[in-house]
């Protein structure tokens, strides 16, 4: 799916849907840049990573709930709060690290499969600190994308998985992907 946002992002949902921001179809300049960050997303779903964060979500409220209780009746209503507050942030947080590298990696891999030329996959992620610079922060922190590992980071190891797996000579299809973007980013 894509979504009317100007932001540089994607994401998927426990039931598999992905989204695509208008803002990351904007700054990707091909196939083969879109293909690493659909496989990515995609790979979130195989590994079921959305629906495994949404049980622990489920979990961690039903024990603030017992908690909420608890402080309720030992602080008042502050101590409510807090504890509500918590839970609502770790029920709204992001991947971990070490899912978002699996994500990477077994995205790569996918793209790679399809017959993508990989040496396109450190790009799409510069797009991102691009992006991040664009809006005043520093494009090799993490920023929005705290959960995830560092963006330098991610560039380097999609440039390790390049050495590893000859991963070059695919399709990059550039025109092909502008003209295909051209009426979304238009409406």
């Amino acid at each position: 799916h894509v979504m009317r946002d100007s932001s540089c992002n994607s994401f998927a949902m426990p039931n598999g849907c992905i989204f695509v921001n208008t803002g990351l179809l904007a700054r990707i300049e091909n196939e083969a840049q879109i293909a690493t960050i659909l496989g990515h997303e995609m790979a979130h779903v195989l590994f079921r990573h959305a629906a495994l964060r949404s049980a622990q979500a489920d979990e961690s409220a039903k024990k603030a709930r017992y908690l909420s209780a608890a402080g309720y009746l030992i602080a008042g209503g502050i101590g409510m709060y807090a504890v509500e507050d918590m839970s609502f942030r770790s029920s709204t947080a992001g991947y971990s690290r070490d899912t978002e590298r699996e994500a990477d990696s077994e995205g790569f891999r996918m793209a790679q499969k399809s017959g993508y030329d990989m040496t396109q996959a450190p790009a799409a992620f510069r797009h991102l600190i691009k992006d991040l610079e664009d809006f005043g922060e520093d494009g090799s922190s993490c920023g929005m994308y705290s959960d995830h590992p560092a963006l330098n980071d991610r560039i380097d190891s999609f440039n390790g998985l390049l050495r590893e797996y000859r991963a070059a000579n695919g399709a990059i299809r550039e025109r092909e992907y502008r003209s295909a973007v051209r009426g979304v980013l238009a409406d």
